[in-house]
């Protein structure tokens, strides 16, 4: 399970409200990552994504398939959770939101849970 949610930081003198809120991109490379570890499912707030489902940015919520959902949103995979958790950890293409989690731009929590 993987948690994001836009980031509780204040802005700088200058800084657009851009740079604290959850991407598309960002949910994205996380559905990525977590294919390429051998996630078998994987549902973002209760909407399955498959090859092709599309996920993009409409204002201040992210469109899953055909649904609006706003963040915080819940990140749930089927798989091998050690490797899971791993990738989320380690995998290059996360080090962008890994460093924006650690300054407080967005909120990025993970947990193995027992059931999905």
């Amino acid at each position: 399970m993987v948690t994001i949610a836009d980031g509780g930081r204040p802005l700088a003198v200058g800084e657009s409200v851009e740079t604290v809120i959850v991407h598309d991109s960002d949910i994205r490379d996380i559905v990525s990552t977590l294919f390429s570890a051998g996630a078998e499912a994987i549902a973002v707030s209760g909407e399955r994504v498959v090859f092709g489902t599309s996920i993009y940015c409409v204002g201040s919520t992210v469109v899953i398939g055909e649904e609006r959902i706003s963040p915080p949103l819940e990140i749930a995979a089927i798989g091998d959770s050690s490797a899971l958790l791993n990738a989320l950890k380690q995998d290059p293409e996360l080090e962008r939101l890994r460093r924006r989690a650690q300054d407080g731009s967005v909120s990025l929590t993970w947990h193995e849970a027992e059931e999905i």
